[in-house]
């Protein structure tokens, strides 16, 4: 199963060294470059960030529903 992924239950469960649950529950997670940039502004955990993007399982993906995304954002908004 593949997921897209924020910021938060990377860095906590690197941190914690538990990011392997994540991997063991899915085949492939996707995050947008604004949460790679915030995973890599944290010293402790960018081998591992690193790691997960090199082994595969962990990727970065430019989201590509543009349309989609202000609509979000107006909601969000309110």
């Amino acid at each position: 199963m593949r997921i897209v992924s924020n910021t938060s239950p990377l860095s906590n469960l690197a941190v914690i060294g538990e990011i392997k649950l994540l991997q063991q529950i899915y085949s492939k997670i996707l995050i947008p470059p604004a949460v790679h940039d915030e995973l890599m502004r944290l010293p402790e955990i960018q081998a591992t960030i690193a790691s997960g993007i090199g082994a595969g399982w962990l990727e970065i993906q430019i989201p590509n529903n543009l349309q989609l995304i202000q609509n979000l954002r107006g909601r969000l908004k309110r």
